[in-house]
């Protein structure tokens, strides 16, 4: 579809609400790290899956670490080899 992803990482929301509970914990922290956005116009199936993949692992450590990793950032994810492919072509 060629559109635009952004990696989205909620954090701390499980003390909020549990899984299956109706109970609402008000005054607890919810923390939402929002990454830059990465185009996705040019990319094949193969670089596509590979940048999927990139921000997956990014996400997941803003979920479980908090914040986005050290080597994260547009510059990270810009020389996953998908991004590095896409740009030279």
């Amino acid at each position: 579809a060629e559109m635009p992803m952004v990696p989205i990482a909620v954090r701390g929301f499980f003390d909020v609400n549990r899984k299956g509970s109706f109970l609402i914990h008000p005054l607890r922290n919810v923390d939402v790290y929002v990454g830059p956005q990465y185009e996705t116009v040019g990319l094949d199936d193969t670089q596509l899956g590979e940048l999927v993949a990139e921000l997956q692992r990014v996400v997941t450590h803003g979920v479980e670490q908090g914040g986005w990793p050290e080597s994260t950032g547009a510059e990270s994810v810009a020389n996953a080899p998908a991004i590095q492919r896409a740009a030279a072509e």
